[in-house]
């Protein structure tokens, strides 16, 4: 196991891309316990709570050790889980 140093990346946070409508209408439809979601800007959020990843378990503290950063990557818009300070493994 290795920590990570502040600055760091710890992952991407991913899942399905949608409109904010779109979230809205799953949310009304949806009976789901937990959800996961963040926005992404411009209008859309990234819904982990089906085809997300690990990240989406991450940060959930009253002292978060990580950040989210919304990167452009290629044209198209991503959210790094970055170290805000040393984590140790």
């Amino acid at each position: 196991p290795r920590g990570f140093r502040r600055g760091h990346i710890i992952g991407e946070y991913v899942g399905e891309v949608m409109p904010a409508a779109r979230y809205a209408q799953l949310r009304r439809q949806r009976d789901e316990k937990h959800w996961y979601f963040m926005s992404l800007g411009g209008g859309e959020i990234v819904d982990a709570s089906r085809t997300g990843g690990l990240t989406r378990f991450l940060n959930h503290s009253c002292e978060p050790n990580a950040e989210c950063q919304n990167w452009m990557v290629g044209g198209e818009r991503r959210i790094a889980i970055v170290a805000a300070k040393t984590i140790d493994a």
